[in-house]
């Protein structure tokens, strides 16, 4: 079973160590919206997330995948 919090959790530690702020509001968190997240912290935080969670994201779905929420379902989902 996907522990979702547990997810969450390691989610949050990866975009705060990318962005080198501390995280409040997981649910506004989106590519456009932060300050820190531009197109070279993406790529970085898609990389992490691979490395963290053992997945491979596809090419294709990085630039869709551009909310913290929008990776946290593609990560529990597959």
């Amino acid at each position: 079973m996907i522990n979702k919090t547990k997810i969450t959790n390691r989610l949050k530690i990866i975009f705060e160590k990318n962005l080198n702020q501390k995280i409040i509001n997981v649910k506004t968190l989106a590519f456009g919206k932060n300050k820190k997240w531009d197109s070279l912290k993406h790529i970085q935080i898609i990389v992490n997330i691979e490395k963290e969670f053992n997945i491979k994201i596809k090419t294709s779905d990085v630039g869709k995948l551009n909310s913290f929420d929008k990776l946290k379902n593609h990560i529990i989902n597959g």
